[in-house]
């Protein structure tokens, strides 16, 4: 059993095998080093090409969709797509707003 705040490893048998990283001959591993060691950041990326926008609904439609948990932004996303796939609509023609009537 090891005394208190030692690990009970033989240090000087692991600093003996160490291999010599001076020696001309041994391969260049630091970028595998480095790769293996790099920390991402952030959220992984997504496969699924999304577009963030801003859109203007009702405080109560937006409750309901919150109060239905986590997920709500997919389930209202799929709920968009099957509404889309049930009743295709006429795309405008021009990408301009038409004008109001006065």
């Amino acid at each position: 059993m090891s005394a208190a705040g030692t690990t009970g490893t033989d240090w000087a048998y692991v600093v003996s095998h160490e291999p010599d990283m001076t020696d001309p001959d041994s391969p260049d591993i630091s970028h595998l080093i480095r790769a293996a060691t790099m920390r991402l950041r952030g959220r992984p990326k997504g496969t699924a090409q999304k577009t963030a926008t801003s859109l203007r609904i009702d405080k109560d439609v937006l409750a309901a969709w919150r109060a239905t948990g986590a997920g709500w932004q997919t389930r209202m996303n799929d709920a968009l797509r099957a509404a889309i796939e049930k009743k295709p609509h006429k795309r405008p023609q021009s990408s301009a707003r038409p004008r109001r009537a006065r």
